[in-house]
C-alpha cells in the first residue's frame, strides 16, 4: 500500500533495505574517538566534537544508499547503552537512548532531503555475552530488560 505521499512503513518494512555497516566497530577503531567500558560509543553523542564524527560515519553510510537508490536502515548507536550499563557508568541517569535517537532521525531527515527513503531502527542491548547463546534471556526477561530503552 502506498500513500500520495510515497511508501508507507510497511511498504518500506517489506522490502529490502540497505543496512549501515558496524558503526559500533569503525567508530571503536577510530584514533580519536573514545570507547567506554561501560556503554562503548553509546555516549558521543553528547559531546560536539565525537557527535560529529559519529553523524559523519552514519552521512557516508546514506550517501551510499542515496547514489544507489536504495532504501537504507539507519540504527542508533546504543549497543551496550542498556539502563545497567548506563547506570554502571558515568553517564548515570542519562537517556543515551533519547539522545542518540535525536540525532539519527536528524542525520535519516537529511537522507530524506537528499532523495534517500531512510527508516530509523532502534539498535537494543545485549543483556549478556552474545557468543553464549545458553546465557541468553529467556523472552519474557528479555523483554523486561529491554523495555525502558526500547521506549
Amino acid at each position: 500500500m502506498t500513500s500520495a505521499s510515497g511508501p508507507t512503513e510497511i511498504d518500506l518494512l517489506a522490502q529490502p533495505l540497505l543496512a549501515e555497516g558496524s558503526v559500533y566497530e569503525r567508530l571503536r577503531r577510530h584514533p580519536d574517538v573514545p570507547f567506554d567500558a561501560h556503554v562503548g560509543t553509546g555516549a558521543l553523542v553528547l559531546d560536539d566534537r565525537y557527535r560529529e564524527i559519529l553523524a559523519d560515519v552514519h552521512r557516508g553510510y546514506l550517501a551510499i544508499g542515496t547514489g544507489y537508490g536504495l532504501p537504507m536502515l539507519v540504527q542508533t548507536d546504543t549497543w551496550r547503552a542498556t539502563g545497567a550499563r548506563i547506570a554502571a557508568s558515568a553517564w548515570r541517569g542519562t537517556d543515551l537512548s533519547r539522545a542518540n535517537a535525536e540525532l539519527v532521525r536528524m542525520l535519516a531527515d537529511e537522507g530524506r532531503s537528499a532523495g534517500g527513503t531512510v527508516v530509523v531502527g532502534g539498535l537494543l542491548g545485549p543483556a549478556g555475552d552474545a557468543y553464549r547463546p545458553g546465557d541468553a534471556l529467556s523472552r519474557d526477561d528479555a523483554r523486561r530488560y529491554h523495555a525502558a530503552q526500547a521506549e
